[in-house]
């Protein structure tokens, strides 16, 4: 019903990291971006504040990038290798979804990505003028 292409059990996906490596079968993954509701995910849900109350909720999931294609089954075991980067996946999310705090502490770290720093910027300088 989510869309997802990958569903774990016994993992919390809310605790990965922005740039964590995960390996699942052969494939090798990299945590890239909070999933960001939008408005086809609402109307999927058929529910009219359906992005407010999951953006609330806080597990948003994960978006990864493959750095190396492989094969994924049912069962695999998946392995986590920490980045460090400090960025937070549910952080991520509240600040693509408008929290100003969260933004700005976002952008103190060097590790954020490109296309976060140049939307939370743009979002900050927009409401300071």
């Amino acid at each position: 019903m989510f869309g997802e292409n990958l569903t774990t059990v016994g993992l919390d996906v809310d605790a990965a990291e922005w740039g964590d490596v995960w390996s699942v079968g052969t494939a090798v993954l990299r945590v890239s971006a909070p999933r960001v509701p939008c408005a086809t995910f609402a109307k999927r849900m058929g529910e009219r504040a359906w992005v407010k109350r999951f953006a609330e909720r806080g597990r948003a999931g994960t978006y990864f990038a493959v750095v190396e294609p492989g094969t994924i089954r049912a069962g695999d075991e998946i392995s986590v290798a920490p980045s460090g980067s400090g960025l937070p996946i549910p952080a991520l999310l509240r600040a693509w979804m408008g929290d100003v705090e969260e933004m700005r502490a976002l952008l103190a770290l060097d590790q954020l990505d490109d296309e976060s720093r140049r939307r939370f910027t743009h979002v900050l300088a927009k409401r300071l003028s």
